[in-house]
């Protein structure tokens, strides 16, 4: 693979780079920035580097991809280590909830959610624990005193307050790949150190904002600012789609995309890409011949919260997923739903709206199954947030995308600056989310979300 100018001028960068020097490089979807960052670790072999990735997948995909210098980690894995380490044997689970606070506070369940919700806030901030007020602190300290189990963002948290973390005496250098979805914590533990430091993702695939999740490109002042805008995935016809929401929806300057890849290549495998689980549901619901398909995401985590709730409602407590085993702790279903609508959980509140419309989810839960074991087939079915990282040769949008057009609106509409705040923040989560389905496609993209209509709108075209 040749490598571009803007691959070359990067790589000559990072020979320079000196401690506490930072590296900054926007790079669009298909840019091969995992190559580029490969590049940097071969033209600096003398070096020894820390990668730092966000989840478990793409720590094995690229252990096989980096030389010898570069040390593969998740930073959860770099900081539960250092947990173990200095705290000992721990029982791990995913989240506390209001049940477990019960061991500790004695309080309504109204004053537990709102403490829990100003705890995990805690959590995914950069604050220091001295400055928290008492109840945070003695949370804290509970799990510490193992009154509380250690679950995965606390651990995260103590990682980053820790003062010895000495992450310099290993390495010359780190880079953190998927920087636009760090939370301020990840930043920290990050930041904190004297190692030189390369950061590189894409600022309009950002798409974890429900959790905390912060774009480092907006907050650090880099050294250095790079850009990979040319994609060796889509075809350029897929590109101009792109660059057409990216300029109608956003403020960001941005350089735009460019296609370096072959458009005249026939699909052999599709992807039906669905904005929820609701629209994987929906979709899963109308396939008749089952053996074109295949479901890439696990049935039980797509309905776990629509059986917690029936199973609830038919007081088959036993038969409810762990994950919602606290379900247990309500009286009655109005208690249930009252929780539901306070909490705010997006899956259990799109779970209630799926139950409303009288779909007959244990059927469609089977169906789902068989899919779900059909390896033979070539089309495919996933959300959104489960695609990233992801390409298939041609790319179907489901009809679950949320118009962006009708978003900016409301926002430009709203005069309250709390409200305005907030509907510019889900404009821009429900962009970056479109942007990615967009770019999963290599040479053919189907859309048939309501965002199709605008851009044949404003193009005399038909579009995709």
């Amino acid at each position: 693979m040749n490598l571009t100018q803007e691959q070359l001028h990067i790589i000559e960068l990072s020979k320079n780079l000196k401690p506490n020097e930072i590296l900054s490089i926007q790079a669009c979807a298909g840019s091969g920035k995992t190559y580029t960052l490969k590049q940097i670790a071969l033209e600096n072999s003398n070096k020894r580097f820390l990668y730092l990735a966000f989840n478990k997948a793409i720590v094995v995909e690229s252990k096989g991809k980096f030389p010898k210098n570069v040390e593969v980690k998740t930073l959860h894995s770099l900081a539960l280590s250092y947990a173990k380490k200095t705290l000992g044997g721990f029982k791990l689970i995913p989240n506390i909830n209001i049940f477990d606070l019960q061991k500790i506070f004695i309080a309504e369940n109204n004053k537990l959610i709102l403490a829990l919700k100003s705890f995990n806030d805690f959590l995914k901030s950069n604050e220091s624990l001295e400055s928290q007020p008492k109840f945070i602190k003695e949370i804290y300290q509970a799990v510490l005193n193992k009154e509380l189990p250690m679950f995965h963002n606390f651990y995260l948290k103590y990682y980053a307050l820790a003062k010895d973390k000495n992450l310099e005496k290993k390495y010359d250098c780190i880079l953190l790949d998927e920087a636009q979805d760090t939370n301020a914590t990840m930043l920290e533990i990050f930041l904190q150190n004297r190692c030189a430091k390369v950061l590189v993702g894409d600022s309009f695939q950002n798409i974890y904002g429900f959790n905390h999740s912060l774009n480092a490109f907006k907050i650090i002042n880099p050294t250095y600012t790079t850009t990979l805008s040319k994609s060796f995935r889509c075809n350029q016809k897929i590109i101009d789609y792109a660059n057409f929401f990216l300029q109608n929806f956003t403020d960001q300057r941005f350089t735009k995309l460019q296609s370096y890849c072959n458009e005249n290549i026939s699909p052999n495998n599709k992807a039906i890409i669905t904005r929820t689980n609701a629209g994987i549901i929906e979709f899963i619901n109308q396939i008749e011949n089952e053996a074109e398909y295949a479901l890439l995401k696990e049935p039980d985590k797509i309905f776990a919260p629509l059986y917690a709730i029936i199973h609830f409602k038919s007081a088959k407590f036993d038969l409810i997923p762990q994950e919602y085993a606290y379900f247990k702790n309500f009286s009655t279903t109005k208690e249930l739903y009252e929780y539901i609508n306070k909490c705010q959980d997006k899956e259990l509140l799109s779970a209630l709206n799926l139950l409303n419309k009288g779909l007959n989810i244990y059927e469609i839960s089977k169906k789902a199954k068989r899919l779900f074991y059909n390896k033979s087939a070539k089309n495919f079915i996933l959300n959104a947030h489960q695609a990233k990282g992801l390409e298939w040769d041609s790319v179907e949008l489901y009809n679950d995308f949320s118009p962006l057009k009708d978003l900016q609106e409301d926002f430009i509409k709203e005069k309250n600056k709390q409200k305005k705040q907030e509907l510019y923040l889900n404009l821009e989560q429900e962009r970056n989310l479109f942007y990615v389905a967009i770019t999963r496609a290599k040479n053919q993209l189907i859309d048939t979300s309501r965002n199709r209509i605008f851009y044949s709108s404003q193009n005399d075209s038909q579009g995709f």
